[in-house]
């Protein structure tokens, strides 16, 4: 399950550094990388729940839920500041670009 006091602090680190940071730790957790992921990003799920795909761009402030239900996110996808997706109990595919 994404939490912890390693995504915690990897959340909150800012700049340049902490999408450097961030991309590492997602690439390690989602087994690939190009992932532009801002600072004050949730992302709380477990693994086999949430597919991400390449070139995921996240802004700050942005929740992404996954408890017991689906949530596959294609290629070359951006989410905007503040966006909340939560896939409980459901299923949401959002296709690339």
């Amino acid at each position: 399950m994404i939490s912890g006091l390693t995504s915690h602090i990897i959340k909150k680190t800012p700049g340049q550094p902490g999408i450097f940071l961030r991309n590492l730790y997602y690439a390690k957790y989602f087994g690939h990388k190009n992932f532009i992921i801002h600072e004050n990003v949730t992302i709380t799920g477990f693994k086999e729940n949430i597919k991400v795909g390449n070139n995921l761009r996240v802004n700050p402030e942005v929740k992404i839920f996954s408890s017991e239900g689906d949530l596959v996110i294609g290629d070359d996808v951006f989410f905007n500041y503040n966006c909340f997706l939560s896939a409980d109990r459901s299923r949401i595919t959002i296709g690339n670009d």
